[in-house]
């Protein structure tokens, strides 16, 4: 179809893709969680759990005016196994989607989550909340867990 824009946030060729596929998916040790810090997205809902599971690690990764106030959450929850950053270049993001265990996305309700689809992009494995439209209709009938 003509008016349809695919977008290409991994930017990985034909090629990339094909080496990507018979090398399986490279995996890692941390989740990621990737967006701004509000209410809604449900970061504290993240950080609480993290708290309760101090073997686990995610990194959370998203530019917001409120970033001051998500770690200063994380350290009265003493959640030592969060790292927050709040800002990765577009090479840097693909390189977390790539080596992390699976994203994180623990939103309250949004429209979709974009980040749903740049972590499908690299095969990475999702962990969704159904808040989010892109759970409902991009995972549906993959609600194993």
């Amino acid at each position: 179809v003509d008016n349809v824009y695919p977008y290409h946030f991994s930017s990985l060729t034909k090629d990339d893709l094909a080496r990507n596929a018979q090398s399986g998916w490279i995996g890692g040790d941390d989740f990621v969680c990737v967006g701004q810090y509000a209410a809604y997205k449900g970061i504290d809902v993240l950080v609480d759990a993290m708290a309760r599971f101090p073997e686990q690690r995610v990194v959370m990764v998203g530019a917001s005016s409120k970033s001051d106030d998500l770690k200063r959450y994380v350290r009265e929850k003493e959640a030592s196994n969060v790292e927050v950053i709040p800002f990765l270049q577009k090479d840097e993001l693909a390189e977390r989607y790539r080596r992390c265990k699976a994203l994180v996305l623990p939103s309250r309700q949004e429209c979709w989550g974009l980040v749903v689809n740049e972590a499908a992009s690299f095969g990475t494995p999702i962990i969704s909340t159904r808040g989010s439209g892109a759970a409902v209709e991009f995972l549906q009938g993959h609600d194993e867990l």
